[in-house]
């Protein structure tokens, strides 16, 4: 496979070049996670895959008016594999949280065994699903239709390919911004979760999308990166401390399988946790206040300081040396794993 497209001494990078070398980086952790994955290891491996499905749904939308063809289908078809590997990941967490609480609250170990052996079981059937999900041709589809674009030389796509990706991006980065700012402007600790919910999808869009472009901008943006990841980690708490609560809580109700002091347990349990996610709450304003003002403003300085730069010799060097170790990245994974992978998705 060729590796990306870079700017070089003489041409800026392209906005359709840094395209290219983000859904090539992020394919290839895509594949290079799946071995792991397949082989039944929990962890790490279904969280990079995970990760990996995400930011390539945010790099499609984000470079979206660069790409050479219509990726509304396939970002559906990667939110369809994101929701495999959550429901694995998503137990994973659950497992520990309730580990953790049952300790805190000294449970009864004959209920506390028997309470986690029930998420244990609905770990094992998410996993199988995931395991099935892997062997569909839906899924080598989707590694096929994301290889065969990447493949594209961003030479032949639309005109915004070819604009200097200095001058496009302030533009796309202000939007996610935007977005966050209007999302988290009024949350409270009283807040719906929906409300909640909402902000956090947001700050996962604007710190992907600045995790693409971060070593354009430098200090800025990275220091955006962690406000947006502050954010994004006290909401997914709360989010996490939610559903595992509304799960707690339907199993503490009669007519469940458990015995009754698990499902007294359940019960105990669902109020601790209620009572951690109301602790959570309390943090979220001060999160989302960290993402305005002088941060933002430093970012926005560097954004339109470098929007013309891509005219300049200095940033050029800077976006090609950018996008070569997004190439690096891509090549030594591609030498690696992921090349099975990729002859059984062509086959």
């Amino acid at each position: 496979m060729a590796g990306a497209q870079t700017g070089t001494a003489d041409q800026p990078l392209l906005l359709g070049e840094l395209a290219q070398a983000t859904l090539r980086a992020q394919l290839e952790q895509l594949v290079h996670s799946e071995p792991a994955v397949r082989q039944g290891e929990v962890g790490e491996p279904i969280h990079q895959m995970r990760v990996a499905t995400r930011r390539l749904r945010a790099a499609l939308r984000l470079f979206e008016p660069a790409l050479p063809v219509d990726v509304d289908a396939l970002r559906d078809e990667l939110a369809w594999l994101a929701s495999k590997l959550g429901a694995v990941r998503d137990l994973d967490i659950q497992l520990a949280a309730l580990g953790q609480a049952a300790a805190a609250l000294d449970a009864p170990p004959t209920a506390a065994a028997t309470l986690l052996a029930w998420f244990r079981a609905r770990h094992a059937a998410a996993r199988q699903e995931l395991t099935e999900a892997l062997e569909q041709t839906r899924y080598t589809a989707i590694v096929a239709a994301l290889g065969a674009l990447e493949a594209q030389s961003p030479a032949d796509w639309a005109g915004p390919a070819r604009a200097p990706a200095l001058e496009t991006l302030p533009a796309l980065v202000r939007r996610r911004y935007r977005r966050l700012r209007k999302a988290s402007r009024d949350l409270a600790p009283s807040s719906p979760a929906a409300d909640l919910h909402r902000a956090r999808i947001r700050a996962k869009q604007l710190r992907y999308s600045l995790e693409f472009v971060a070593e354009l901008y430098g200090k800025p943006a990275r220091r955006m990166i962690r406000r947006a990841v502050g954010v994004q980690d006290a909401l997914g708490a709360i989010q996490d401390a939610v559903v595992l609560e509304q799960q707690l809580a339907s199993l503490s109700l009669a007519g469940h399988e458990l015995p009754p002091p698990s499902v007294f347990l359940a019960g105990q349990l669902a109020e601790h946790i209620a009572g951690q996610a109301a602790v959570a709450r309390e943090a979220v304003p001060s999160a989302c206040r960290r993402v305005r003002g002088r941060t933002w403003r430093r970012l926005r300085r560097r954004l339109l300081a470098r929007r013309g730069a891509g005219r300049r010799l200095a940033w050029r060097r800077s976006a090609a040396s950018m996008a070569e170790r997004w190439a690096s990245l891509a090549q030594a994974c591609w030498s690696g794993a992921s090349t099975t992978v990729w002859a059984n998705s062509s086959a």
